[in-house]
């Protein structure tokens, strides 16, 4: 063996030679035999139209004519060709024409196996478009829960804000809390509330407001008044949660107004409070006959049995003593006096304050 058919048959790429003329495999080395699942014996004889796979027969028919023809002399493609197992198999291919000293034309072909290249460029391929319709759902499904969020806030009764929890700067209101509080959204979104003229307890305290909420993320049934620019006093009942978003902490505020039934209640206590005033006049004997009246003569319910704290919380509510000084004078946490008095309300079966102290002062309890 010469050291050319040495040096051809020994490389670790691929070569082979094909008569420019008919198309014929004139000569293989080992490492293109692997890579088409042929031996040499049966390659040689064989074209290279019968290794092509058909989808590329008649594009490397045209370069191949082209080499012929001497319009081309060398040039690089990719390619399929059909294995003996039925595989197939990629080729990279850079072609070169020569002559032997009789002037016969030949085609030498350094091949290249890339087919394991290829399929994990497709198999990325795959895994990125894969990754991106995901990512593309994903989006598209979270657009949509914002934008459901966004309905329900705007269009919800209730009042709402969003402020950073940081400095209380307002980020978004809704149509009810600005009807509530009497502003147009250019005037609030981006300031405080304090800025605005409105007042209160907790707005005054921020700091440590904001401090207990960072502890305890959230609270409910917060009873806040706030004093408006126009000077009348907004009572709620309210709620906050703490939320993030893109790594910021902001505040979602929700409030209740009770304004009315507030004032109703304290118009009720006055009322009753003024009744009661002349016990001389209004004592116990003609309460008791107002209720007998009351019941259509029917007798007068059996006495509650009362824990003792139950009694003295009721003389006290009886008395027109609101929570706060109920539990001052009992030297107790306001949320206990609320504890108890709802504890009272389920054993006398009533629904409010004011029944509760009619209630009482019927029975003669202060």
């Amino acid at each position: 063996m010469t050291d050319e058919a040495a040096l051809f048959q020994l490389t670790g790429v691929g070569v082979v030679q094909t008569d420019l003329a008919t198309g014929h495999l004139v000569r293989t080395n080992a490492a293109f035999c692997d890579m088409v699942g042929h031996s040499q014996a049966e390659l040689r004889g064989m074209t290279y139209r019968e290794l092509t796979h058909p989808d590329d027969r008649e594009r490397d028919a045209a370069s191949f004519t082209a080499l012929h023809r001497g319009e081309s002399r060398a040039g690089s493609s990719l390619t399929r060709v059909l294995r003996e197992d039925g595989r197939v198999a990629w080729l990279e291919l850079h072609v070169t024409v020569i002559q032997d000293d009789t002037g016969k034309g030949y085609a030498i072909a350094v091949a290249h196996d890339v087919t394991a290249r290829l399929r994990a460029e497709e198999a990325l391929r795959e895994l990125n478009d894969t990754l991106e319709r995901r990512v593309e759902a994903r989006t598209e499904a979270l657009r949509q829960s914002e934008e459901r969020a966004q309905r329900a806030f705007d269009a919800s009764p209730m009042p709402f804000t969003v402020s950073r929890l940081d400095d209380g700067a307002v980020l978004a209101i809704n149509d009810s809390a600005l009807a509530a509080f009497g502003f147009t959204r250019e005037q609030v979104v981006g300031r405080r509330m304090s800025e605005l003229g409105v007042r209160s307890e907790l707005l005054s305290q921020r700091e440590a407001f904001a401090r207990q909420l960072r502890e305890r993320r959230s609270l409910r049934d917060v009873e806040v008044s706030l004093t408006l620019p126009s000077g009348e006093t907004l009572h709620t009942v309210s709620a906050y949660e703490v939320v993030e978003s893109n790594g910021e902490e902001l505040l979602l505020s929700m409030f209740l107004d009770v304004t009315e039934r507030r004032r109703t209640q304290e118009q009720m206590h006055r009322a009753i409070q003024e009744v009661m005033s002349d016990t001389d006049w209004f004592s116990h004997r003609v309460m008791e006959r107002l209720a007998h009246i009351r019941t259509g003569g029917t007798e007068m319910p059996l006495p509650v049995e009362f824990s003792k704290r139950e009694r003295q919380v009721l003389e006290r509510l009886a008395q027109g003593m609101n929570n706060k000084a109920i539990a001052r004078d009992l030297e107790l946490s306001v949320h206990t006096v609320r504890n108890y008095t709802a504890n009272l309300y389920d054993k006398i079966n009533v629904h409010s304050r004011a029944e509760a102290i009619v209630w009482a002062r019927e029975r003669g309890i202060i």
